[in-house]
């Protein structure tokens, strides 16, 4: 019994370990903080980079 309670926790354990590390974290190309997530395919000055939400939705607003 404690041998099949030890897997159990053992399985929760790397289950938990596993799905914490799954966020996808990159560096925003405009504004340069941190952020999880998989961003925004955008070209600008020549290049394609990957920026955030609010980089990306302040791009919107000044393109009309």
């Amino acid at each position: 019994m404690r041998r099949k309670i030890a897997w159990g926790c053992l399985v929760l354990l790397l289950i938990g370990m596993f799905s914490g590390c799954a966020r996808t974290r990159f560096q925003c190309g405009i504004c340069g903080k941190e952020v999880n997530g998989i961003g925004h395919l955008v070209n600008y000055e020549g290049k394609t980079g990957r920026i955030c939400d609010d980089c990306y939705r302040m791009m919107q607003e000044l393109q009309g």
